[in-house]
């Protein structure tokens, strides 16, 4: 179980501030001259460290720049480790697509980055896993392992991608220094539901042989749920936790199989059927009433709402992949941030990824070919 306290929040949400804490040196250097400068790994691996100095307590130490490109194999930024005593610390993303260049951090003990979560259980399968390592960006919620000899992307679900052309090298890939020191992003709104724990998708798939991510959000909120003078279900613990819940979860959403992982079920869940899924486990297990409802494209006035009443809501989305087909997600929602600056306002949502984190989900994504939001 992984708990995310209040305080951490706050921090979480310098993320998409982050330019505010980028090194002085630079900020100077952009004063002088406003030419663009190439994006090194040294000069990652710099701002990497800056960024810890200012936002993370245990101020881990930043190393090992891995390559950050997107499903057409353009290099758009870095993946850099913190490490803390000798020990993986969590990573942070640079990413120059995105406003700040600070799309993304974990500060978790025991943490590795994205390219390490992704091949963890495929190592027989990826042939250079020792001589370039990258991650590619499928989407701000989906990312792989670069394979370099097969020009391909292996995902955590065992799903292979190829890419359309060969990464680019970091000395084609600059950074525009006023756009990251012109006028930093500054909070104008933001709440949340407080102490938030959750279990993990490893921890879920050992424990259950089975994974989606409709039932991972519900699990989720019903460890979260209060019930006269407890919660709906214990998840404090993978070794306490009621797994069987999951399962009932899993029938009541009526979650199908959607083909296999390592030997694990995926399931696939309609998003009408989350909401409706969810009241009647309430109802059929625990005798609960819990209400729900639905909508396609909820707006963050919608989300504001229900944070503000300390309810639990879920966020679901569409996005078009690099074939052609849709890919669909749901997360649990903690809360919400309101970011201006540079002459934009950026809404978002603190969610549970539903793997193995809590991200800033900006909820202006372009990309989305749909959203849906169910609220109890």
């Amino acid at each position: 179980m992984r708990n995310f306290s209040r305080r951490d929040f706050v921090r979480l949400f310098a993320v998409a501030a982050g330019g505010a804490f980028l090194p002085p040196s630079l900020a100077i250097a952009q004063e002088t001259d406003e030419t663009c400068t190439a994006f090194s790994p040294s000069l990652a691996v710099e701002i990497a460290d800056m960024f810890s100095e200012n936002c993370i307590e245990d101020r881990p130490s930043a190393g090992n720049p891995l390559p950050l490109i997107d499903c057409n194999g353009n290099q758009i930024g870095w993946s850099v480790d913190y490490t803390l005593d000798g020990q993986p610390h969590g990573y942070i993303l640079l990413d120059t697509t995105v406003e700040g260049l600070i799309s993304r951090y974990s500060e978790y003990p025991g943490t590795k980055n994205l390219y390490d979560t992704a091949v963890s259980s495929r190592e027989v399968s990826l042939r250079s896993i020792n001589n370039s390592p990258a991650i590619v960006k499928m989407s701000p919620l989906d990312f792989g392992a670069f394979d370099e000899p097969s020009l391909s992307s292996y995902s955590r679900d065992g799903g292979i991608t190829p890419l359309s052309s060969s990464p680019t090298s970091w000395d084609n890939l600059m950074i525009d220094m006023s756009k990251l020191f012109g006028n930093p992003y500054t909070v104008v709104g933001a709440d949340d539901l407080g102490d938030y724990w959750f279990l993990t998708e490893s921890q879920i798939k050992n424990h259950t042989g089975k994974y989606a991510c409709g039932v991972t959000a519900l699990f989720t909120i019903a460890g979260l749920t209060q019930f006269g003078n407890r919660f709906l279900i214990d998840t404090t613990s993978e070794y306490t936790a009621d797994w069987d819940a999951y399962d009932k979860l899993w029938t009541s959403t009526a979650t199908v199989n959607d083909g296999y992982s390592d030997g694990k079920i995926l399931g696939s869940t309609k998003y009408e059927m989350v909401g409706i899924g969810f009241t009647t486990y309430c109802l059929t297990q625990h005798s609960y009433v819990q209400g729900n409802s639905g909508k396609y494209n909820p707006t963050l006035s919608d989300y504001k709402t229900s944070v503000a009443n300390k309810k639990h809501s879920v966020f679901s989305a569409n996005i078009l992949k690099t074939d052609g087909s849709k890919s669909g997600h749901i997360m649990a929602v903690s809360g919400w941030r309101t970011l201006s600056g540079s002459g934009s306002t950026i809404n978002g949502l603190i969610v549970y990824d539903g793997w193995s984190d809590m991200v800033f989900l900006n909820t202006s994504f372009s990309g989305y070919v749909s959203t849906y939001g169910t609220f109890f």
